[in-house]
């Protein structure tokens, strides 16, 4: 009996980010877990300082703390893990719940994992610092990096608001976009958790 000749072709597959995004999305719920996270980070970042600005467009957090860069996003792997044992932080931010700060044990943030909380109100977080500016562009599993980029020292992270409920960040993810009412109550969750937060840091001194 005759049998066709096999035929063999390799293809190349990758992870449903935004799915991944939002598996992580659903432990981290709530305006305060996010402020929490962030004031966490910038801990982690060695910063004295963090301040979260409200306006119209968004939301910035402002740290006197800075990313670490190794100058090349597209080098696999970072040129930091054969000395210091780690990535970057900012190949570990496009490596999305990499989770590589948990490496660091004085560290008690949950860097990359974190930062994901920020998905509940924007669809394309920026990240100022070191001298580039990184967009994330989660429904493309892609990032932009503009550099050089003038951020007068430390790192701020701009959220800008989630306004259109039906892009396709806020179909995927299943979450809201964000209204009026929302950006009152993230006010709000603010306001309590840099009240409680500062006793259980170890760097940030300041915080508003």
């Amino acid at each position: 009996m005759h049998r066709p000749a096999e035929t063999r072709r390799r293809g190349s597959y990758t992870a449903n980010l935004l799915g991944n995004i939002r598996g992580h999305l659903a432990g981290l719920q709530g305006y305060d877990v996010m402020a929490l996270e962030l004031i966490q980070n910038a801990d982690d970042a060695g910063a004295e300082e963090v301040a979260f600005d409200i306006t119209g467009e968004g939301l910035a957090v402002r740290n006197s703390g800075e990313f670490t860069y190794c100058g090349d996003l597209d080098s696999s792997p970072c040129s930091r893990r054969a000395r210091f044992g780690y990535d970057c932080d900012y190949h570990r931010i496009v490596d999305v719940g990499s989770g590589g700060k948990l490496l660091q044990s004085e560290n008690i943030g949950r860097f990359g994992i974190g930062f994901l909380s920020t998905y509940q109100v924007c669809d394309h977080p920026e990240i100022r610092s070191a001298g580039i500016r990184l967009t994330l562009i989660p429904e493309s599993g892609e990032w932009t990096v503009e550099e050089p980029y003038d951020e007068s020292g430390g790192t701020t992270l701009f959220l800008p608001w989630a306004r259109d409920p039906a892009s396709a960040t806020r179909l995927a993810l299943r979450v809201s976009h964000v209204g009026s009412a929302h950006i009152a109550r993230i006010v709000d969750d603010i306001t309590r958790v840099l009240r409680q937060s500062l006793l259980f840091l170890r760097h940030v001194r300041r915080a508003e």
